[in-house]
């Protein structure tokens, strides 16, 4: 199950640590070309995801949870991440 588990153990203030050094201001972690290629989002129509290259667009709108995301809706509930699944077990 590596490919949806990922085998990673981390607290929450080092995946936080993670994706600020991935996203951040002065991220490092990928080139420039890759980083804008990971936020060139299109849209899964069947499964109403809006990813890129390893991230997505997520939503915490739980008023609406059938809308598909975009970094502008109005409710601000909309943000880059990418949610991490396996049997019994669901991350964002």
């Amino acid at each position: 199950m590596s490919w949806t588990g990922g085998y990673t153990i981390a607290s929450a203030r080092d995946v936080a640590k993670f994706y600020w050094d991935l996203l951040g201001p002065d991220r490092y972690i990928l080139s420039e070309e890759s980083y804008k290629k990971a936020l060139q989002f299109e849209l899964i129509p069947d499964m109403k995801l809006v990813y890129g290259a390893g991230l997505m667009i997520e939503t915490a709108n739980l008023s609406d949870y059938t809308a598909t995301p975009n970094l502008t809706m109005n409710d601000t509930c909309a943000f880059v991440g990418h949610a991490g699944e396996t049997y019994g077990f669901s991350s964002v």
